[in-house]
């Protein structure tokens, strides 16, 4: 079942994070706008009609989140993730703010608008790195990131002859595929264990303890090591995009449109359709770094995190750590 399946009518939402925890992630992803309401709860104002895609993101971004319709004795139930929660309220006014929401935005609106123009489009994403993908009559462009079911990674449907073109959308500059304290973390506790055994790192134990006791650590040097192909493809392609669509790397604006006739052209700064399509400076790597905010529930070390990243992300002070 789908999120907003379950979410109706209301502009509140509810999650479960400790307040001093949660604050610098609602900083990274540009949700300036809040309140910290006490020691377990934070108040975020977005415009009403954000409510659902702020959800989305937030979903997406806190690993292990888990929907509870019967939460906090609310009729509409909310999110557990730890141990407070967050209240996801109108500020009214329109626009979006969130940078990855933004990009999808300008898409949706962009093909959805040359729709309405001429009719149905035969659009085609054009690669710098020599790759496109091409979906001929399409005749509406659907924003799909509330849909992370199963891994799905499409951010855009486009809807073409009544079958639905996925597209994973990524800025120009990111630097990760996606947070993977879920997917990789008991790995990543595997990995940490036989290092600090091994002597090759250095675990600090920080002064501030989970709530099951746990004491929160900080390694030196930060860990990477290579993704496989099979967990390449979960990464990069999910459950959706592999044979069906593409990863579309741009950030968005309207001069990377250009439309002769009925035929639409959409620039990007990369267009994957398959593994072999990724770069080599974006390969798939399991970054293990230290991040203060992260609880990592069910995980020994509270106060690191797992990224999947790119390649290039990996600097010289990183231990790159082989697989046996």
């Amino acid at each position: 079942m789908r999120f907003s399946d379950l979410i109706i009518e209301s502009y509140e939402f509810i999650f479960e994070a400790p307040a001093d925890d949660i604050i610098p992630l609602l900083q990274n992803l540009n949700l300036d706008n809040y309140k910290k309401n006490s020691a377990n709860r934070v108040t975020v104002y977005v415009p009403a009609k954000e409510r659902k895609a702020t959800m989305q993101l937030l979903l997406q971004r806190l690993d292990g989140a888990e929907f509870d319709r019967n939460y906090a004795n609310s009729s509409l139930g909310g999110i557990r993730f730890g141990g407070g929660g967050i209240l996801v309220k109108p500020a009214g006014g329109t626009g979006n703010k969130s940078a990855g929401l933004a990009n999808e935005k300008q898409l949706v609106d962009a093909i959805n608008r040359f729709v309405k123009e001429v009719g149905p489009l035969e659009v085609t994403f054009i690669g710098d790195n020599g790759k496109n993908i091409t979906a001929t009559g399409v005749t509406q462009a659907i924003s799909a990131g509330a849909d992370v079911k199963d891994r799905k990674k499409s951010d855009v449907n486009l809807v073409a002859n009544g079958k639905v073109i996925p597209i994973s959308l990524k800025k120009s500059n990111a630097e990760y595929w996606e947070s993977a304290d879920t997917l990789w973390g008991n790995k990543a506790d595997s990995a940490v264990e036989k290092l600090a055994n091994a002597g090759k790192v250095e675990l600090t134990q920080l002064d501030k303890t989970r709530k099951d006791g746990t004491q929160f650590v900080k390694i030196k040097p930060e860990v990477a090591v290579r993704a496989t192909p099979e967990e390449t493809l979960k990464v990069v392609f999910g459950s959706d995009l592999l044979g069906q669509g593409a990863v579309v790397k741009q950030t968005f604006d309207n001069e990377h449109y250009k439309l002769e006739g009925n035929k639409l052209s959409v620039t990007a700064d990369l267009v994957i359709t398959k593994p072999e399509d990724i770069p080599e400076n974006q390969r798939v790597f399991w970054l293990i770094r230290n991040d203060s905010t992260r609880t990592r529930p069910n995980h020994k070390y509270p106060g690191l995190r797992v990224l999947a990243a790119y390649a290039s992300r990996i600097n010289p002070r990183t231990l790159v750590m082989n697989r046996k």
